[in-house]
């Protein structure tokens, strides 16, 4: 009987250590115009590894061109890694294109917003030439200077289609345009912003695996201790659910094992998949949109704030993805079409340098007063900036012609926050309303114009205007609130219900410590079953 528990019990471990793997790996389906290496490594280069690439010359293996027919690779990464693409072209139109089932179970395509990328000069690896090495790529990626994809269009598009298509989902993508230009002296990496998500179950695996060390320590004693009792000839008083046969009592214990071993299996199968929020009004992050977004993140210091910029999902933010700004920033929006990031404070606007968390002061309205608001207009291509300075005042600057002009005066609305919908072309604000506890959030037009407000109910944000912790963040159809603690590296991510005004607090998944307690329910039950038999 000890055996066989012991041998169930590596059973167990290895299948789960075999599901982790499995669930590790990224299906990668990808072509390029003309020619593409795949790579996976952190964000700064290193342990980077490459996977494969296509074709050399330009006739396709199977296919008349390289890129008709696209590859799929299979890719293990390991906990924060990213996804490279390097591509570069032989003259003409240029792309690439692909398709990334993740993990989670998502998909990651070819975009210009889920992928950023840079250029390399000088040395273009031509039509048969070989892949850069990779310590020339991670010396690349290490001193890169990271911007938005330029172009992507979404299939079917341009040339590429009239030979037919390529059966990828992803949007065609390039560094500047699908005309030969700049980029055909060297190559560009492109880069997917986060990293892949990978499920670590280890320490599940580990309760586990010590769970069953302990159910088989039980076994041990049980039988031994069966066989003095049996030898006694006081088995059925000690044991009363036998006949005082050893096989009856194998048959109890086996019933045990299993019960024990299915309740641990279900219960960590919920502790991976399964969300537990605290607060019964509250949505689990794993059962929500997959949305991937950028935010502030701020830790208190003693003087001031240390602010950072970076990726968040519905979770939480990506800690390895913040980049410090300056300390005095309150607001940011970015220009992703020419790789502009501008930051706000009380009185000016900042042009930030990302690679280096430095901000210049850029020439802003002459009568810019107590700046609260920015955003970034990209149906009209321009800049936004609120202020409450006297009345109010809705400002626009135009990239172009570095020129600002006032949309509107605000007549004395005080704004919190300002975000720009693509999705519903408005503009939105927070503002509270005297000796209201709950913000209002106004829909502005082009204009300026208030066309509708909505009042914002389930949450308590802070009625303190000025403070700037609460931000306003539209990611495709939905409408975030975003509220950060001062104190501590906290942030509260609401959904907002644009019919009812409700705002719904996500919960990221459960930390380690509620996994814990599952396992240790898991194990109580199963002592008490072992003691009843």
């Amino acid at each position: 009987m000890f055996r066989f528990a012991m041998f169930l019990s590596l059973s167990v471990v290895l299948a789960s250590v075999g599901r982790s793997q499995a669930e590790s790996l990224v299906t990668a389906t990808v072509t390029a115009d003309n020619h593409y290496g795949l790579y996976h490594g952190r964000a700064d280069g290193s342990e980077l590894t490459f996977v494969g690439r296509n074709e050399k010359g330009y006739v396709g293996d199977p296919g008349p061109y390289n890129w008709i027919i696209p590859e799929t690779w299979t890719i293990s990464p390991v906990v924060g890694h990213h996804l490279y693409v390097v591509a570069w072209d032989d003259g003409g139109h240029q792309m690439w294109q692909g398709d990334f089932v993740l993990p989670n179970g998502t998909t990651l395509h070819s975009n210009a917003t889920d992928w950023e990328a840079t250029f390399v000069d000088g040395n273009n690896p031509g039509e048969y030439g070989d892949v850069p090495s990779l310590a020339t790529l991670q010396a690349d990626i290490a001193a890169a200077s990271w911007v938005a994809p330029g172009v992507s269009e979404s299939p079917p598009y341009g040339i590429w289609d009239g030979y037919g298509s390529t059966g990828l989902v992803g949007d065609y993508v390039w560094y500047d345009s699908f005309d030969s230009g700049p980029t055909d002296s060297g190559y560009v990496v492109f880069r997917s912003i986060l990293p892949v998500p990978i499920p670590e179950p280890s320490a599940i695996i580990l309760l586990l695996t010590g769970a069953l060390g302990l159910l088989c320590y039980r076994l041990r004693f049980a039988e031994r201790s069966f066989h003095v009792f049996h030898r006694w000839g006081v088995c059925k008083s000690i044991f009363p659910f036998t006949s005082g046969e050893k096989p009856m009592f194998e048959q109890s214990l086996f019933r045990s094992l299993f019960f024990a071993v299915a309740v641990l299996g279900v219960l960590s199968a919920q502790a991976v998949g399964v969300s537990l929020p605290t607060d019964p009004a509250a949505a689990s992050s794993s059962g929500l949109p997959d949305l991937h977004f950028r935010a502030l993140h701020f830790v208190q210091s003693t003087h001031s704030d240390l602010v950072s910029y970076g990726d968040f999902t519905l979770a939480g933010p990506d800690l390895n993805s913040l980049r410090p700004v300056p300390s005095y920033i309150t607001n940011i929006a970015e220009d992703v079409s020419r790789g502009e990031v501008y930051g706000i404070d009380y009185h000016s606007v900042f042009r930030l340098d990302m690679a280096t968390g430095t901000g210049t002061e850029m020439d802003g309205p002459a009568d810019l007063s107590w700046s609260n608001g920015l955003t970034y207009d990209t149906t009209r291509d321009r800049l936004l900036l609120s202020s409450f300075g006297g009345e109010g005042f809705l400002y626009s600057y135009e990239p172009d012609s570095g020129t600002w002009s006032t949309i509107t005066s605000l007549n004395n609305i005080t704004v919190e926050s300002l975000e720009y919908s693509a999705e519903d072309d408005a503009i939105y604000g927070l503002t509270y309303p005297y000796g209201s506890s709950n913000p209002i959030l106004l829909r502005f037009n082009s204009f300026g114009s208030v066309v509708s407000q909505l009042e914002l109910t389930g949450a308590t944000l802070s009625p303190e205007l000025g403070d700037h912790y609460t931000e306003l963040i539209s990611v495709g159809e939905h409408l975030l609130v975003v509220k950060h603690d001062n104190v501590d590296p906290y942030h509260e991510i609401y959904l907002t219900d644009m019919s009812t005004g409700e705002l719904q607090l996500v919960v990221p998944v459960p930390e380690p410590s509620t996994i814990i307690l599952l396992l240790t329910g898991a194990l109580g039950l199963l002592f008490y079953r072992l003691r009843r038999t």
